[in-house]
């Protein structure tokens, strides 16, 4: 039996012997009643006293208070407790995430689907694991958890929340039954603790050796990245391998919707997306922050995702000295990058500007363009895993002044195995940023 198997096998166990979703996966002896009983206690006493549900110190008091009373009643009547069960339990209940806390704390996961309560599934590493689906009430439970945890609202006038969990590595995309026909749909990305280097995006073969040693070089040398791709090719991860090797002295501007990208440089600040609120507050767009970012004396700017208007600011930010900015964008190849640029500028035009000074302002402000999509591999017979392969990497070399059309030359090919050097010169823009930043010039080795 191999492994996934057994997952499957152990998940169906454990939805076989649970009465309640908020018990703790690791309570195996706390009594059931019991926790629900004193979970909803803690939740009754910080209503009362105006704490949120959020407050864990609160939540815990409260907790620690109820479970020691409990202790006392048993022990006149010679019943045993055990107390740290039947602590982490109630905790749980009150603070944690309902029955997908189980899957979550799963070494591995990277994501939980949730399709109302049709079915639900764990992508798990490289694997895509069908759990049981959850009933009516589990899923409304999940979805208040949730919210309460990110301080959002959701329902048929705002049936659309994407968020991070505060606190946590974690980001949730929720869809309002008013608009699912199934129910809820929920979507919990998790990001590891500690996130991949480029060492190990080589170990699993997204980058190849040459590959990760060209992008380092001119991460060092500051050259302006855009990596492109679908959703769930691995643009963020590849991002954070990146970001991560940026020089400690330099000042970075994160700019996040929500934010997920983890930070170690000394010298940054991080910048979310923000809604408007009933209270009065003004929405403030990835577009406000790239500008406003311009003010705050960088010498990087990072934006996790462009997907509007905001294009044309991130294209003047990278094409008006700040060198060694990055971006992800949703594109279909390297080269459909430019049109799909060109497409968001558009949008965020505040008069009239000819096609041809849009594309020059993307040719100003583009040094490399990295292309990574998901890759089916077909481990055994009717096995499979999905990895994150990059399949381009294409330098921006020169632009058609007749035409306005920018062109390119590719450096690195996926061929279906490996992601193979085609050799190639880079251009003079990038020679001269390797001169002025002290870095060597990679030679591309034709593999």
């Amino acid at each position: 039996m191999d492994e996934r198997d057994l997952i499957s096998r152990g998940f169906a166990l454990r939805r076989g012997v649970r009465d309640s979703f908020e018990k703790a996966a690791t309570s195996t002896s706390a009594d059931a009643e019991l926790v629900e009983r004193l979970a909803d206690e803690v939740r009754r006493r910080l209503m009362e006293v105006g704490a949120s549900g959020r407050n864990g110190v609160s939540a815990e008091a409260i907790a620690r208070e109820l479970v020691e009373g409990e202790r006392l009643q048993r022990q006149l009547r010679n019943q045993p407790l055990d107390v740290e069960a039947v602590l982490n339990s109630v905790l749980q209940a009150v603070l944690g995430l309902g029955v997908i806390d189980e899957y979550r704390s799963m070494a591995g996961t990277t994501e939980i689907m949730i399709n109302g309560t049709r079915s639900a599934w764990v992508y798990r590493g490289d694997e895509r694991l069908s759990i049981p689906p959850l009933s009516d009430e589990q899923l409304a439970r999940t979805v208040e958890l949730l919210l309460r945890e990110s301080g959002e609202n959701i329902g048929p006038l705002n049936p659309l929340v994407d968020a991070r969990l505060s606190g946590s590595r974690m980001r949730i995309n929720i869809v309002d039954k008013s608009i699912n026909l199934y129910g809820y749909g929920v979507t919990l990305r998790v990001f590891p603790e500690k996130p991949l280097a480029l060492e190990d995006l080589v170990a699993r073969g997204t980058l190849s050796q040459q590959a990760a040693d060209f992008l380092l070089a001119m991460l060092l040398a500051r050259a302006n990245v855009v990596i492109a791709g679908g959703t769930s090719s691995g643009k963020t991860t590849t991002m954070c391998a990146l970001t991560e090797r940026i020089p400690e002295q330099e000042r970075v501007v994160f700019i996040e919707a929500p934010s997920e990208l983890p930070h170690t440089n000394p010298n940054h600040v991080i910048w979310e997306t923000r809604r408007a609120s009933a209270e009065g507050g003004r929405t403030i767009t990835v577009g406000d922050l790239i500008v406003n970012a311009m003010r705050a004396r960088p010498d990087r700017i990072v934006v996790s995702e462009v997907r509007d208007g905001a294009a044309l600011e991130m294209m003047e930010a990278m094409g008006t000295g700040h060198e060694g900015s990055l971006t992800t964008l949703h594109a279909n190849d390297a080269r459909d990058v430019f049109v799909r640029l060109l497409s968001l500028m558009y949008m965020g035009m505040r008069h009239d500007m000819p096609e041809r000074m849009l594309y020059y302002k993307i040719y100003s402000a583009i040094d490399l363009v990295i292309f990574q999509r998901e890759v089916l591999e077909e481990l055994e017979k009717g096995r499979y895993r999905v990895r994150r392969q990059v399949t381009e990497i294409h330098v921006v070399t020169n632009i058609d002044w007749s035409t306005g059309q920018i062109q390119t030359g590719e450096l690195f090919l996926y061929d279906g195995q490996h992601l193979r050097c085609l050799g190639g010169e880079l251009s003079p823009r990038l020679v001269e940023l390797c001169r002025r930043y002290g870095v060597e010039a990679p030679r591309l080795v034709r593999d």
